[in-house]
């Protein structure tokens, strides 16, 4: 209680009567799962102090059944306790592929017509992991310019290496049987050109599934 008390001074003492601090908590999904309910009684603290609006940004599911797991609760309880905590939620759709395939033509506008195509829909949808898988591609592609150049390799088909770094972030399964029969990324292309479409995640996962 002193802790709190003192806090509301300093909020106080720092915004005054009218203004406010914004605190903003993200990734708490991403917390060590055992620590997340010790973060959230905290924030149930100071949740109160006058003059402080918190901002958490979470998985409700996952945070749920961590402080359903902590506690001993059904997951449904762990989603009431949850409800306890914030006042005003809101529940962000997932990125639609359109969405994903024009951020990445908007952000990386040298990459070719095909390459925002192929990591749009081969990856989650998930920033992070695009840039992650961009940032990939980006090098090997640099790489292979600068072998090119000196006369040690052929030009690269940059749409295959997309769909191989694509692949390597998302079907690690998949990626490590490539590494040793490489020459089977061909039977997949293959397979994909007589079904006249790129494979769909879900296609990817089940081959990804088949090996250990």
């Amino acid at each position: 209680m002193k802790l709190r008390d003192r806090f509301a001074k300093v909020v106080k003492l720092a915004v005054g009567a009218q203004g406010r601090i914004v605190v903003f908590i993200d990734d708490l999904d991403r917390c060590t799962p055992d620590k997340v309910p010790e973060v959230l009684e905290a924030i149930k603290l100071f949740a109160s102090t006058e003059g402080c609006v918190y901002i958490l940004a979470f998985d409700q599911n996952v945070v749920a059944g961590r402080v359903a797991k902590k506690y001993g609760f059904e997951q449904e309880e762990g989603i009431n306790y949850l409800e306890k905590i914030v006042q005003v939620p809101f529940h962000l759709p997932p990125l639609a592929q359109t969405d994903i395939e024009q951020f990445i033509r908007e952000e990386y506008r040298e990459l070719r017509s095909i390459e925002p195509v192929v990591f749009a829909r081969g990856l989650s949808a998930n920033p992070r992991t695009i840039k992650r898988a961009i940032n990939t591609y980006r090098i090997i592609e640099r790489m292979a310019e600068k072998r090119v150049a000196a006369w040690e390799i052929d030009p690269l088909d940059c749409g295959l290496v997309a769909k191989m770094v694509v692949i390597q972030t998302r079907f690690k399964k998949l990626h490590g049987h490539l590494i040793d029969s490489p020459q089977d990324l061909l039977e997949i292309e293959r397979w994909a050109s007589d079904q006249i479409k790129t494979p769909s995640p879900d296609e990817l996962e089940k081959l990804n599934g088949l090996f250990n």
